[in-house]
């Protein structure tokens, strides 16, 4: 029990799952909107919560809550001794609580549209996702989402119940993570494409990691190959998963197959994906009479019924007359040695529809933007090659991780 919990250097503090235990024997009640300004007490509450059963709401720190939520932010609720205090005899007993709870984790999404919209989860449909036992007892967890999102959640699920150390690097800059990756030794890290592209060059190898997941964005074989340098004991496994739905397919490799399992609930039309209102967490944000949820995800599929992710329906946009797709554009500069990391979209323009622009954080220092320009031209039409590029220090990112549009 003197094992660690939770590091969190941006907090200034770390915490091992015995004094977890202690704090959360002294609370006599818990809230229920949690805003994820400080994983400690946003854990301690998140258990709480989990062990008496309760509507926990997961929110982000400047979410604006629904006005019938309102009225319950920083509203105390008394939990019942009886059953916290059984829960919380022993780190065994904790376990077991947790994984017959019968909690709902509520999260907001902005789903296809603007606006946002409620899941609830009942806690039993994350839970079945997480993998316990003796093989993930050593684990040792970079934490780089964020923890009111779907993705968090399942990673601090996964950790937790295996009593596994969980190290924040939400937010922190790359030589920071390189040095925590080393120091505590981590074995598992599940991130963004973003995320990991901030890494390179990583400078060294990384073999302690036996385990490295991509989800939430597009990724790219280039990017899989500097994976695969930099942790090369590690198991590359790519995940999709949506908070509409929490985790559906992973993959070793490039393309996805369907469970068989779920096979009559997916389908592909006009190759974007949809998914049928049973693999929904809550089939409440259709309507009564829709049996199809589209999920806005286009894909590519080959000849064997495997498929990729190609991006976001909304990406692709007119210019001058022409339907340009931004991952296009994407795939081009990946190709360019000096940059780091980039960001396209496209700009309202009175003549023509849209104007493509892209940020660029650059490697080489010495990349001129003519010389972008140039490269791009041997890989895209001229329609397709941004009319504006900037080099930028930061490329701006959501509050997941991922790259804003």
């Amino acid at each position: 029990m003197k094992s660690l919990f939770l590091v969190d250097l941006p907090g200034g503090y770390s915490i091992s799952y015995a004094e977890l235990l202690d704090l959360l024997r002294q609370q006599k009640g818990c809230n229920v909107i949690l805003r994820a300004k400080h994983l400690r007490p946003f854990y301690q509450h998140l258990i709480l919560a989990m062990i008496n059963d309760l509507q926990v709401y997961l929110v982000d720190e400047d979410f604006e809550l629904p006005l019938a939520l309102q009225e319950k932010e920083n509203t105390n609720v008394l939990i019942n001794k009886e059953k916290t205090t059984k829960a919380l005899e022993t780190w065994d007993t904790l376990q077991h609580s947790l994984l017959h709870s019968k909690a709902t984790l509520s999260l907001f999404t902005s789903g296809t549209t603007a606006v946002p919209k409620q899941i609830n989860y009942p806690i039993g449909r994350l839970l079945r996702n997480i993998r316990i036992g003796s093989k993930y007892a050593a684990g040792r967890w970079a934490f780089c989402y964020h923890p009111a999102h779907m993705a968090g959640l399942q990673v601090f699920l996964q950790a937790f119940l295996n009593h596994n150390l969980l190290v924040n690097f939400f937010g922190l800059d790359k030589p920071l993570i390189l040095d925590l990756l080393e120091r505590f030794r981590i074995s598992h890290i599940s991130a963004t494409p973003t995320f990991y592209r901030l890494l390179f060059p990583t400078g060294q190898i990384y073999d302690k990691v036996q385990g490295v997941s991509i989800g939430g964005e597009r990724s790219s074989p280039k990017l899989h190959a500097r994976l695969h340098e930099a942790f090369p004991n590690a198991k590359l496994y790519n995940l999709f998963a949506t908070t509409e739905t929490g985790t559906l397919f992973a993959s070793e490799g490039d393309y996805f197959v369907i469970p068989k399992a779920i096979q009559s609930k997916v389908k592909f039309v006009n190759n974007e994906l949809l998914l049928h209102r049973d693999l929904l967490a809550d089939p409440g944000i259709l309507n009564p009479e829709q049996e199809w949820y589209q999920t806005g995800d286009t894909v590519i599929i080959d000849e064997k019924g495997r498929f990729q992710f190609a991006g976001r329906k909304k990406d692709t946009i007119n210019v001058a007359g022409y339907r340009v797709k931004l991952v296009e554009i994407e795939e081009a500069l990946d190709q360019i040695p000096g940059i780091q990391q980039y960001r396209v979209y496209g700009r309202k323009n009175a003549l023509t529809g849209n104007i493509i622009c892209c940020d660029v954080k650059l490697l080489d220092p010495d990349l001129s933007i003519a010389t972008i320009k140039s490269l791009l031209k041997e890989n895209l039409q001229a329609f397709k090659v941004p009319r504006i590029i900037k080099i930028v220090d930061e490329i701006s990112m959501t509050h997941t991780g991922k790259i804003k549009r």
